[in-house]
C-alpha cells in the first residue's frame, strides 16, 4: 500500500493531472508542475512541493523564503537544494529550518560553523550529530554551555593520535 501523507489523496497517476488538490513524493509530478505550484496559495500544496523528490533547484530557491516555515524546513532538508541557497537560509527565523540544515549534506562546513554558535541548543546539537562537521566546530562544540549538547559533541568527538594536529593541521 502506497503511504499517503495527510490531506494527500492522489486519485490518479497521469502526467497531465491537475496536482492543486494534492500529491504524495511517490507521485510522478513533473518538474514544469512543481514549479508552478510552488506558488499555490495553499500552504500545504507548497509544503508538498518542497518535499518532491523531483523538485528542481530553482524551485527551492524560491521557496526558501516562503512565509510557512514548514516549508522552509522542507527546503533546507532537501537533497536539491543548492549549497548556495542552504547558505543564506542560516538566519532563518525558524529553529526547526535551522535545525533542519545541520541534516542536509549539501550545507557547506561554513555553513555549519556559523550554526555551532547559533542561540538554540537543538541547532547546536544538530551541529553535533551531522557527519559533516570539522573537528575544529566539533571540539568548539564539547565546551558548548549546555550539558547535552557537550555530551554529545565529547562522546561523538574524534580524538586522533595528535589533538593539536587534529584542530590545526600542520603548522
Amino acid at each position: 500500500m502506497k503511504h499517503v501523507i495527510p490531506y494527500m489523496i492522489p486519485e490518479s497517476t497521469e502526467s497531465s493531472k491537475d496536482w492543486s488538490e494534492g500529491f504524495n513524493r511517490e507521485d510522478p509530478v513533473s518538474t514544469k508542475d512543481l514549479a508552478e505550484l510552488a506558488t499555490h496559495p495553499d500552504t500545504t500544496i507548497r509544503w508538498q512541493v518542497a518535499q518532491h523528490p523531483n523538485t528542481s533547484a530553482e524551485t527551492l530557491t524560491g521557496l526558501s523564503t516562503d512565509e510557512y516555515s514548514p516549508v522552509r524546513l522542507n527546503v533546507g532538508l532537501h537533497k536539491n537544494t543548492p549549497p548556495e541557497t542552504l547558505m543564506t537560509m542560516l538566519e532563518d527565523p525558524s529553529d526547526s529550518t535551522r535545525y533542519g540544515l545541520t541534516l542536509n549534506k549539501n550545507l557547506p562546513v561554513e555553513g555549519l560553523d556559523k550554526l555551532a554558535s547559533d542561540p538554540d541548543k537543538s541547532v547546536r546539537r544538530g551541529v553535533a550529530l551531522s557527519d559533516n562537521t570539522p573537528k575544529y566546530v566539533m571540539y568548539g562544540l564539547t565546551r558548548d554551555p549546555d550539558p547535552d549538547v557537550s555530551r554529545i559533541a565529547t562522546s561523538l568527538y574524534r580524538w586522533g593520535e595528535d589533538p593539536f594536529k587534529d584542530l590545526f593541521g600542520d603548522l
